[in-house]
């Protein structure tokens, strides 16, 4: 399976390699920059950066952008928060207990530690 975005028209998408085929897409939140499938196969994690500043986009967005969940089997968003100013780096541990994201006009670095998705079984 393949997982990749569209950074203009803000959409993800799901595409059989194998069988050269189109599954799924998603529209997600602006300029979708990196993504990051957990070690289970089950959720794609999505950094959006949010719209870019009319000056440009090296200077920071007018609106703040966010992380979103997207459950790989039904390809819809099941979670999503405020992340900071235009986040842009996303990485998620090997075990999958970890999320760690980088902000690149808040000049942060954030880990959170993934204990719970909505609509995922108990005990994972």
């Amino acid at each position: 399976m393949l997982y990749y975005d569209d950074m203009r028209y803000a959409i993800a998408y799901k595409y059989d390699w194998a069988n050269r085929e189109l599954l799924a897409e998603t529209k997600i939140f602006s300029h979708p920059n990196t993504m990051k499938l957990t070690p289970d196969g089950r959720y794609l994690y999505v950094s959006c950066r949010g719209p870019n500043n009319p000056k440009g986009y090296i200077y920071p967005s007018e609106v703040n952008g966010v992380i979103q969940v997207i459950r790989t089997d039904t390809f819809e968003i099941i979670a999503q928060w405020e992340q900071g100013n235009q986040p842009t780096g996303l990485d998620i541990s090997p075990d999958g207990k970890y999320l760690a994201t980088t902000d690149f006009s808040s000049h942060r670095l954030n880990v959170y530690m993934i204990t719970s998705i909505p609509g995922q079984q108990s005990g994972r």
